[in-house]
């Protein structure tokens, strides 16, 4: 008879392991049958899914960025009614920014103004561009793999720099748009990060300089923004699909909150007790908690 496991997770690197071992821990206070799926066990574990042998409820893939034998893990899984967090069609939904760009504009969340862009626009256009959002002015890949510098350039001030920047790029769309000059506030740069975890918000400030995280909290001026970024966050699962996933919110020295990077997937699951730039473990403990109880509820 087949076994039917509540919780999963499919992992490739010490990052993931630390992390799935918590997420055990936490399956087990719950007292929910637990399985992983690693590189080690993949082709097994492949057949043993085509077979039928065991089934996973609620599955994090981990794994699907380094080896396409977990994305079919999760697609076996999500054909037997499984929920794969995140899912292989929203991590493709979700994979281009240009495709989300329009979407997120027609759904109103505060964005700064942008333009798309492609290898086939013409210079003159991009110079028009350029001259619209002044200098300097960001320039992204629709595609968030390979190094930052390779992902975005923040000091574009032409059409040859755009020009520049696409050719050293291997996507086929980009966006420009304008150069966010952040508040301070409590001293800190107003830049932030939260997470959504299946449901729940968590609202962190962030460090672009430094990838530092810092939890939110509870002056007034915090609730207010933890508030907007929880409404804007729970637009983007909407549109994107994924129930794992970061977004990046800048405040202006104005006051407006602007969502700057739309959904990062996957996240960073690193521990700020073991790297610089990691996740407060707390938490880490609130992302489990969060999975663990999307696999007893079903609640997304």
């Amino acid at each position: 008879m087949a076994r039917t496991y509540d919780i999963g997770i499919g992992w490739t690197d010490p990052v993931e392991q630390a992390f799935a071992e918590l997420l055990s821990k936490e399956a087990k206070k719950r007292k929910r049958s637990f399985r992983q799926i690693t590189l080690e066990t993949m082709v097994d574990d492949l057949a043993a899914l085509e077979r039928g042998d065991f089934h996973i409820s609620t599955y994090l893939d981990r794994g699907f960025f380094e080896s396409f034998g977990f994305t079919l893990a999760a697609q076996l899984l999500e054909a037997r009614g499984a929920h794969v967090i995140n899912s292989p069609a929203a991590v493709a939904r979700a994979s281009s920014k240009a495709h989300l760009y329009p979407l997120l504009k027609k759904a109103r969340l505060p964005l700064p103004d942008t333009y798309l862009i492609t290898r086939k626009t013409p210079h003159r256009e991009l110079a028009r561009i350029a001259r619209k959002l002044g200098a300097p002015f960001v320039v992204v890949s629709s595609y968030g793999l390979g190094d930052a510098k390779d992902r975005v350039l923040l000091t574009a001030e032409d059409a040859d720099d755009i020009e520049g920047f696409m050719e050293g790029n291997f996507a086929d769309t980009f966006l420009a748009h304008t150069y966010v000059q952040p508040a301070v506030l409590h001293g800190r740069t107003a830049w932030f990060r939260p997470i959504h975890a299946c449901g729940d918000i968590l609202p962190l400030w962030w460090e672009p300089l430094s990838g530092f995280y810092r939890p939110f909290g509870s002056t007034h001026e915090e609730r207010q923004i933890a508030s907007e970024m929880e409404t804007h966050m729970r637009t983007i699962r909407g549109i994107c699909g994924l129930d794992l996933f970061s977004a990046e919110f800048a405040l202006t020295p104005e006051g407006t909150l602007l969502l700057i990077d739309y959904a990062n997937n996957p996240i960073d699951l690193n521990s700020s007790d073991k790297v610089q730039g990691g996740l407060p473990p707390k938490i880490l403990e609130r992302i489990a908690h969060a999975l663990t109880a999307r696999g007893l509820s079903g609640a997304v």
